[in-house]
């Protein structure tokens, strides 16, 4: 799979409400990640502080008597920046105020009116912090959730063109038909690949690029046999239900520019048993010689052929693919006039099994010899596809009938489809000529049969009834990566992939009578990839939204005295100029701001040095008094100090 470059930078994602998309390598994404989780952390410990705030200044009463618990929490609320260390805090408090011995009944139904109000007080202002810490403890992982808003989305990327343009080969010499062939082949073991590592599995890097790990589809059998009445049991259909260029291939684009596409294959075990004659090629060795159709180039009346185990230089499966009139022209039971046709010659050479085998497909019942292996009953078996699309325009619901490729391409016009929906088009059928059941095999061999998986040395474990179930299904999922591979690859391809007989051309359906060149030109670096581990996806709406919220937190939480303030002396001015009584008095301050200030830290300490007669203090009714001159450290001494009121203190301060 190809090394896709990665746009990184602001882009726009359609899949999105909010679609502005920030991609960033996986280094420097992850130093987003880091400062955005430091960012959140940093306003979680402000809004704390603004709650604390709150808290205090709600509950203060300056001038009324309040006891220890109220006095205590208080000035833990104003100290302590930890919600956790808060709480604690509060509950050591109380351990020491209820005494131990009656901290043992604290739970007790039956208590003092005290000890209940200690109790409400101790849930209420202790549970308040709790809850917040809990908050912190969910938000602090989610951070990178929040920037890739949301995480099932965020995970995208736009991929940076590079040699863009659909394929046109020069095929008319055998150097450029024998490179058109390998290139087809390379993308054939591509897909194959990515089927055996993605779509029944989660665990390649690889699966994580293409828009849709897989394509989704159901498959059930059909009652109707569309191969003449030669299905040995009952055909099955697999059909995808409607893809969206945008969603499932990745074509960036609003929803008026989209197009839907569904894909079916139905396939059948067919009998030609009636179209098989036996021709002898010596030592009693048979050639069964199939006839349903000439094939272009070969001079037998013949279409396939198989020879009997027996035969020296056949030594296991082998797999040949036919699609109609290219070059096979099928007979009239094999002709469909509304899919295209492929046929599939499983050879069984000299493969024996250690059971019977009851698939219609591989069926071997015959004991070989007198060993306990069994053996084919026919020389081969023959499975017959067609495959069908369909197209959508889901701004209006207007459909094409479901058929073959060619069939479909002429319903263009009448699906009324703008230029971009055009061009979404021409990206989802171009490839379909290139990604049927036919191709899923060609050039594979039996790489492309998963019976093969249980062969050693021409020698089968055995395969259970339905293995032609999961070989028509294999065959499918192939052609559905090739899907998967072609649309992206439209966008992008290594310069490995380029190649003298290819030119890239955005030119392919001037046939529509419809100038689509510059929607394909746009379309080109806009296709989407989903995040590999280089990359890293951001909402900038997420962004915004972290960055607004948290921001507005840390400047409120900084200026919210000064927004107090300012609105408590705005107050006081109105209220003077509308009240006769209050025009003669002086302006009051702020008395519960005051007291917010005198309980922070440093003013503690000074209240304790100032009580034991020390220092000379300035700036005494702030958050951080300025102490004049020196003091002796307290040592030894013993203080019992007690709660003084605002008023006094502020007095004394300012004195």
């Amino acid at each position: 799979m190809s090394d896709y470059k990665i746009h990184w930078g602001l882009w726009h994602n359609y899949s999105l409400d909010y679609s502005e998309q920030l991609t960033l390598p996986a280094f420097v994404g992850s130093i987003l990640v880091a400062s955005t989780s430091t960012f959140i952390a940093i306003a979680g410990g402000q809004l704390w502080s603004l709650i604390a705030f709150i808290v205090y200044y709600c509950r203060a009463n300056p001038g009324e008597p309040h006891d220890g618990i109220h006095i205590s929490q208080q000035a833990l609320y104003k100290n302590i920046s930890s919600p956790l260390g808060l709480v604690w805090s509060l509950i050591k408090g109380n351990i020491v105020y209820a005494g131990l011995e009656s901290w043992k009944k604290w739970w007790k139904r039956r208590a003092s009116p005290y000890t209940t109000r200690r109790k409400r007080r101790l849930c209420l202002f202790g549970g308040l912090p709790t809850f917040v810490w809990l908050i912190y403890t969910a938000a602090g992982p989610a951070s990178p959730f929040l920037t890739t808003h949301p995480v099932y989305k965020g995970n995208e990327v736009l991929a940076k063109s590079q040699n863009c343009g659909f394929e046109q080969w020069n095929r008319s010499t055998s150097q450029g038909n024998i490179a058109f062939q390998k290139n087809s082949l390379r993308i054939a073991s591509e897909a194959l690949n990515y089927v055996n590592s993605c779509y029944n599995s989660t665990d390649a890097l690889s699966c994580s690029v293409l828009p849709r790990q897989s394509l989704n589809y159901a498959v059930y059998q059909i009652s109707d046999c569309p191969f003449g009445g030669r299905c040995k049991v009952s055909p099955i259909t697999m059909e995808t239900g409607w893809m969206d260029s945008h969603e499932d291939f990745g074509m960036n684009a609003p929803v008026s520019d989209r197009v839907q596409m569904r894909k079916q294959a139905t396939c059948a075990v067919v009998d030609v048993r009636d179209l098989t004659t036996l021709a002898s090629i010596g030592n009693d060795l048979f050639r069964y010689e199939y006839d349903l159709g000439p094939v272009e180039g070969l001079s037998e009346n013949y279409t396939a052929y198989a020879i009997e185990r027996q035969a020296p230089d056949y030594v296991g499966y082998n797999i040949q693919p036919y699609y109609a009139f290219h070059p096979w022209t099928p007979i009239a039971d094999f002709n469909s006039s509304d899919g295209d046709v492929s046929l599939f010659v499983i050879q069984f050479g000299i493969i024996k099994y250690e059971s019977k085998v009851t698939d219609p497909l591989f069926s071997a019942t015959k004991p070989l010899n007198d060993t306990s292996f069994f053996t084919p009953d026919m020389p081969a078996g023959l499975v017959a596809c067609i495959d069908r699309y369909q197209l959508q325009n889901p701004s209006g619901s207007i459909q094409t009938t479901m058929g073959s490729m060619k069939q479909v391409t002429g319903q263009f016009q009448k699906l009324n489809f703008n230029n971009a929906q055009m061009a979404a088009a021409a990206r989802f059928m171009l490839p379909s000529s290139l990604t049927e059941m036919y191709n899923a095999v060609n050039g594979l061999g039996v790489a492309a049969l998963r019976a093969q998986r249980n062969v050693f040395s021409s020698v089968s474990v055995g395969l259970p009834s339905d293995q032609w179930l999961a070989e028509a299904r294999g065959w499918f999922e192939t052609t559905l990566a090739m899907y998967q591979l072609r649309v992206v690859s439209f966008a992008f391809k290594d310069d490995s992939q380029l190649d003298p007989y290819m030119r890239l051309n955005l030119d392919l359906l001037t046939s529509q009578k419809t100038n689509i060149t510059s929607d394909l030109e746009s379309m080109c670096s806009q296709q989407k990839l989903r995040n590999i581990a280089k990359w890293q996806t951001f909402s900038i709406a997420g962004l915004a939204i972290i960055a607004g919220i948290g921001g507005g937190i840390i400047i409120l939480s900084l200026a919210v005295e000064v927004i107090v303030d300012s609105t408590w002396k705005l107050f006081s001015l109105v209220r003077r100029a509308t009240s006769s009584k209050a025009k003669n008095k002086k302006p009051t301050s702020n008395l519960r701001l005051e007291q917010w200030r005198l309980d922070s830290v440093s003013q503690l300490q000074r209240r304790a040095i100032q009580n034991a007669g020390q220092g000379s203090w300035e700036r005494g009714g702030d958050d951080i008094p300025v102490l004049r001159g020196t003091v002796n450290q307290l040592g030894e001494e013993r203080h019992e100090l007690g709660y003084v009121s605002v008023q006094d203190e502020t007095g004394d301060d300012r004195s």
